[in-house]
């Protein structure tokens, strides 16, 4: 570092404690810090609540900042609902405002989101390249015309204003004053160095250089991240890292987190700030690959599959993440988009999902005849009877049915108890060093017991609570060794005593879940398990591991009894019932399962062959329109060989009727033979396209429901902790957006900022 750069920087740390007159009198409004006040607030008056023209969202017809009589504003970092006066933070965005309605007021926001419902359009090429058209006529316009424009911006400076008076609470190290005040602004009043931060410039603040060194400056909201590949690289990372394991965008602002950055970097690198983040980055992202997935699904002729989760928060609020399957033309594969994700209180009625449901049709340009069924993981009626209401099949998601009856069993109450002993026994175990000593040395001479460790478990998935189940009925030995008769004063003895009355129920609920565990495992190992999986596996479940045995004690035949009634309870609706029928009957892989005799499987193919008649028909109607077509055209010249033979009757062709034709292919579909349980649905119906062309296509409309909401690589409990946690931790303002990036980041990597 040469002498100059040395010299400067002792003239940053010893600067003085002066203020910057500001020359670019645009300024409208200027934050100080560090103001000397002897209150811990400082109170604002407001007369009035204005909305500035470039606001142009709905929800701001019931919010507005606070202003004087002449409508100038005080703070743009508050603003006032109109409806009950309450102040919020503005974060630059709408989410909050929205968020409050929906809290506050929402019949208000039912309202206002009926008569104005937003919309996202879609422009076309040619559209687009018009408005840029239009774009670049107004940048080449005159200089008196932008003029008028600025007089008119000036005259209409807000859409709306109301008079409403009050105060307004301004913490201590804010205080806002306008351009005059700078210029009177009196050396003595500070004893501290000033912060000063420009809100809203238009152009670029000129200052004195040479009191440059006396001013610190924080970052201003519209500052331009530098654009060297280095710096932008580690961005991207960074953004990366906060979507893909839905980290808070505010963990950049940690000291730890910057340092690491700046070691990998080599250098002194820009990060970009939380807000930022939270207001650009995320957003733009956004944006850029909602468009696409919009454009995907309005071009979209096959059927798709939604699916609904209901999940809570850190605070115990209930949101709810909408998704769509569904297969593309000529490909194997399933797609999944992760769509909306949004607050759903205890409270909304059916005629709010309603709304909340229109909201998400329009928004993503659904279209309700293409829906094959939607997969819940909720107990909301409300929602449920809004989705059948509309003509929807509802289906439960297998794996939250799994769940459910799971609970049920651990929320007996002396299965409560047993739990509560088994957590306290854990606990003890690890706090005591001794006791946990004496566990590891025992544990390691039998080896089944090092493949899982004795941990607590996490409530919320009870395939945890299971594995601490299974894995404390295996140390029932060593745990009564270890805490109940050792002698040893260091080891405490007041841990809760499980009799054997509780180690015999312990077991029995172990054997019982175990068909359920092992069912999960099924699931998470498939790579597409759809909804043609559900039947088979209820009946397995049911028909073979829940039925009672001859040798079942008391507890096994309760836990069986019950654990029946609660798994085919959400399946017992007739439109779901037929629905898992047909979708099984078209698996190749469990084709002949639901059939007991002749006469069901019959029974079966009624509404199947009623289907295939539809498509076939409206297939030949096209193939009618193409004949017509073409007969319209001008006959080709006959060939030497239709010369010669012309005279000679060919035989007629005789045409098939479509009844026939739905027959033949059912018969050639039911005389083929069985898919291995390995193989993958979608990919043999598109190997035998040849052979059954009608009913390929009548299978894709089942083939794209999946079995359960989430998907297989989340099913694994220690995933699902990791995952159900950084979820759970997201703020309300941007935990749509985090968890529709996070869902689609697969294809969403792609996309340059």
């Amino acid at each position: 570092m040469n002498k100059s750069k040395i010299k400067k920087q002792k003239q940053e740390e010893q600067a003085t404690d002066k203020l910057i007159i500001l020359q670019n009198k645009s300024v409208s409004e200027l934050v100080l810090r560090n103001m000397p006040n002897e209150d811990n607030k400082n109170v604002v008056d407001y007369q009035r609540i204005v909305v500035p023209q470039t606001m142009r969202s709905i929800y701001w017809k019931y919010f507005g900042f606070p202003a004087t009589e002449d409508s100038e504003i005080v703070t743009k970092h508050k603003i006032v609902c109109l409806i009950c006066r309450t102040q919020i933070a503005y974060n630059k965005n709408t989410s909050n405002l929205r968020m409050h309605l929906q809290n506050k007021h929402n019949q208000e926001l039912m309202q206002l989101e009926l008569e104005t419902p937003p919309k996202k359009v879609v422009l076309s090429q040619p559209t687009k390249e018009k408005r840029a058209q239009k774009r670049l006529l107004k940048a080449n316009s005159s200089q008196q015309q932008q003029q008028q424009q600025q007089q008119h911006q000036h005259q209409q400076q807000h859409v709306y204003t109301a008079n409403l008076d009050g105060t307004l609470h301004v913490d201590n190290d804010y205080q806002y004053i306008d351009q005059n005040a700078i210029a009177n602004f009196d050396d003595n009043m500070i004893d501290q160095p000033v912060n000063v931060v420009m809100k809203n410039s238009l152009n670029d603040t000129t200052t004195s250089t040479s009191n440059h060194q006396n001013v610190e400056f924080i970052m201003t909201d519209d500052i331009q991240l530098k654009s060297n590949n280095e710096e932008k690289t580690i961005i991207d990372a960074i953004t990366s890292f906060i979507v893909m394991d839905l980290q808070l965008p505010g963990v950049i602002e940690g000291r730890g987190f910057q340092k690491l950055i700046n070691t990998i970097g080599g250098c002194d690198i820009q990060l970009p700030t939380k807000e930022q983040i939270e207001e650009k980055i995320i957003p733009t992202k956004c944006e850029t690959y909602k468009e696409r997935i919009i454009n995907d699904l309005y071009n979209i002729d096959n059927e798709i599959g939604l699916t609904i989760e209901e999940w809570k928060s850190n605070t115990n609020e209930s949101f709810f993440t909408f998704c769509v399957y569904y297969q593309n033309p000529d490909e194997t594969v399933l797609e999944i988009k992760t769509l909306s994700t949004l607050h759903g209180p205890i409270d909304w009625d059916e005629n709010s999902w309603n709304n909340a449901f229109n909201l998400i049709i329009n928004e993503w340009n659904l279209k309700l005849d293409n829906i094959t069924a939607v997969v819940v993981a909720t107990t909301r009626e409300e929602l449920m009877m809004a989705l059948k209401n509309r003509g929807l099949n509802v289906v439960p998601c297998l794996l939250y049915t799994l769940e459910l009856c799971a609970q049920t069993c651990f929320y007996d109450p002396d299965v409560e108890k047993i739990l509560q002993k088994c957590r306290a026994i854990i606990g003890n175990l690890t706090s005591d060093h001794s006791a946990a000593g004496s566990l590891n040395l025992q544990e390691q001479l039998e080896q089944e017991l090092t493949v899982n460790g004795l941990v607590m478990d996490y409530p919320s998935i009870w395939t945890t609570t299971y594995n601490m189940l299974e894995q404390i009925s295996l140390r029932r030995n060593i745990i009564t060794s270890t805490l109940y008769n050792n002698e040893d004063d260091n080891i405490e003895h007041d841990v809760p005593i499980i009799t054997d009355d509780e180690w015999e129920k312990i077991d029995d609920l172990v054997n019982v879940l175990q068909y359920f565990k092992d069912t999960i495992m099924t699931l998470s190992e498939v790579k597409f398990p759809l909804m043609s999986l559900i039947k088979p596996l209820l009946g397995q479940l049911v028909e073979t591991y829940l039925k009672p045995q001859h040798d079942d004690n008391n507890n096994t035949r309760k836990f069986k009894a019950n654990l029946s009634k609660k798994l085919f309870e959400p399946y017992r609706d007739t439109s779901v019932s037929s629905l898992l029928k047909t979708a099984t009957t078209l698996d190749p892989r469990f084709k002949q399962f639901t059939h007991d005799n002749e006469d069901d499987k019959n029974l079966t193919f009624i509404p199947i062959k009623n289907m295939l008649k539809i498509i076939i028909q409206k297939d030949t109607m096209n193939n009618n329109n193409d004949s017509i077509k073409h007969e319209c055209e001008p006959p080709t010249k006959k060939n030497r060989l239709q010369l010669m033979f012309g005279g000679i009757v060919s035989p007629k062709s005789t045409k098939m009727s479509v009844h026939e034709k739905a027959e033949l292919e059912l018969q050639q579909y039911q005389s083929e033979e069985s898919a291995s349980l390995d193989s993958c649905p979608i990919q043999w119906w598109a190997n035998n396209i040849s052979k059954c062309p009608n009913l390929t296509k009548l299978a894709r409309k089942y083939n794209c429901v999946p079995a359960c909401c989430i998907p297989p690589s989340r099913i694994l409990p220690e995933i699902q902790i990791i995952y159900n946690t950084q979820r759970a931790n997201l703020p309300p303002n941007i935990v749509d957006k985090l968890v529709f990036l996070h869902g689609n980041y697969d294809q969403v990597s792609n996309i340059i900022i």
